[in-house]
C-alpha cells in the first residue's frame, strides 16, 4: 500500500492518508532531550499527523510503522520534518498524544537511529492546521 489511489483512467493520485489536524513540538535533538528553556523557544509544527505501516520502500531501517506530519495543505502532500519510526504512544489525554520512536540519519554511509519524542496538540476542526506556525 502507498497511500495513494489510481483510478482506470490513470489520472492523478490522490491521497488516501487525510490526517489529524495537529501541532507537534520534537522534544529532542540529536537524541538529547531539551531542556524547559529550549522547549519553550521550540518550533511548533501545525500540519495532519498519520500513523501508518510503512512502505516496502520506506522501512526507516526496519521499521514496521511510522508517523509523519503532511503538510496542512491539500493541493501540496509532503511532509513537515523527518517522520518518526516505530511511534509508540508514551501517553495520551485531552491535552494530546506523546509519541516516541527514532528518526533516521545517514552517517558516514550507515543509517543511524536517533530517538525522538512527539508531543502531538490537537488541532480544532475549524483550525485544520493550516494557520502559520510559531
Amino acid at each position: 500500500m502507498n497511500g495513494s489511489s489510481v483510478s482506470m483512467n490513470c489520472s492523478a493520485p490522490t491521497p488516501l492518508w487525510v490526517g489529524l489536524p495537529v501541532s507537534v513540538v520534537r522534544l529532542r535533538v540529536d537524541g538529547r532531550r531539551l531542556t524547559a528553556d529550549e522547549y519553550r523557544a521550540a518550533e511548533r509544527h501545525r500540519g495532519r499527523l498519520i500513523l501508518r505501516p510503512t512502505d516496502k520502500w520506506q522501512t526507516g531501517g526496519g521499521a514496521s510503522h511510522i508517523a509523519e506530519l503532511a503538510k496542512p495543505s491539500t493541493t501540496d502532500h509532503g511532509y513537515l520534518g523527518a517522520p518518526l519510526f516505530n511511534p509508540v504512544v508514551e501517553r495520551i489525554d485531552h491535552r494530546g498524544i506523546v509519541l516516541s520512536g527514532y528518526e533516521t540519519r545517514l552517517v558516514g554511509g550507515a543509517v543511524q537511529h536517533v530517538e525522538q519524542v512527539w508531543l502531538v496538540n490537537f488541532a480544532s476542526a475549524a483550525d485544520d492546521g493550516a494557520g502559520p506556525a510559531r
